[in-house]
């Protein structure tokens, strides 16, 4: 087995929107007619706490190889 925790990407603020559109717990039309709203908030909320607009995403991954046992 073999896992390892590493910086995956460094995304500017367009690209985590764009992320979290694509599923389906953030889905555009979750937010109905409040979703202009949603954006301008967390993109405010996203500024303030880095005002480069970039962030970084700390990922894990594992591998685990393996077959069946032989008879």
């Amino acid at each position: 087995a073999y896992s390892e925790e590493v910086i995956l990407v460094v995304e500017d603020i367009d690209s985590l929107f764009g992320f979290l559109w694509s599923t389906s717990f953030a889905a555009r039309p979750i937010f109905g007619d409040r979703v202009e709203e949603f954006e301008r908030e967390l993109r405010a909320e996203l500024l303030a706490l880095n005002s480069n607009g970039r962030f970084e995403e700390l990922d894990a991954f594992g591998l685990v190889i393996g077959s069946p046992p032989r008879k």
